[in-house]
């Protein structure tokens, strides 16, 4: 299975499990080497990031850009490709070159609304985001680890449009407060992507270890 494959499935997953109210179930693939995960320290808890109010605001505006989501899910992503155009070789439309043919791809604006599917499911679980999330995405942070041509500095990129798009979303709404809800939130998410993809780094790093010692 390739590895943005893979990234669809697990994104297509999160939609499903945690609109039910459920706890992320992962789809099994054999490995092809076993290696003992290599787990770190996550210190990014939810537990004292966001505030009772903080959460209020999050829900509060999301209702107010959540009525488009994959028309808000293709401009993060144009805007991404367009300022690194080498993230979107890690899609399976990396061959439409054009904005047009970009939007006009119906894998492209799946992949740009399940995207946008899991910030929701994110902000249906604020009270429960460790538990309800973190499985997620620190296995998608693991998967782009094993991308060879991923950068990290992606995910600053990441999560720099992704804030870029709420605030032109929200405009005047898009107050202090806001702002640093929605950050924390959004770095958050991030945080556990970068984890994951440690993780992952660090497996390889062990694992090029044994073989070298054999």
């Amino acid at each position: 299975m390739k590895e943005y494959l893979w990234n669809e499935v697990i994104l297509d997953q999160v939609s499903k499990d945690t609109k039910m109210g459920c706890s992320v179930t992962l789809p099994k693939v054999k490995p092809v080497l076993e290696v003992k995960p290599v787990r770190m320290n996550r210190s990014h808890s939810t537990e004292n990031v966001l505030t009772e109010e903080q959460k209020r605001i999050i829900r509060q505006t999301w209702k107010l850009i959540s009525n488009d989501m994959t028309d808000r899910g293709v401009r993060i992503f144009l805007t991404i490709f367009e300022r690194q155009p080498k993230v979107r070789e890690l899609f399976p439309f990396h061959d439409k070159k054009t904005k047009e043919e970009l939007m006009n791809d119906a894998r492209f604006r799946g992949h740009a609304s399940r995207f946008m599917q899991a910030v929701g499911a994110a902000v249906e679980n604020l009270d429960n985001l460790q538990q309800a999330m973190s499985p997620l995405l620190g296995e998608l942070g693991r998967q782009h680890g094993k991308q060879m041509f991923f950068e990290p500095q992606y995910f600053d990129l990441f999560e720099d449009v992704m804030l870029e798009t709420i605030r032109e979303d929200l405009g005047r709404f898009y107050r202090p407060d806001v702002k640093e809800a929605w950050t924390t939130m959004i770095n958050f998410l991030i945080n556990q992507l970068r984890d994951g993809y440690g993780e992952r780094l660090m497996e390889h790093k062990v694992m090029a270890v044994q073989v070298n010692q054999k």
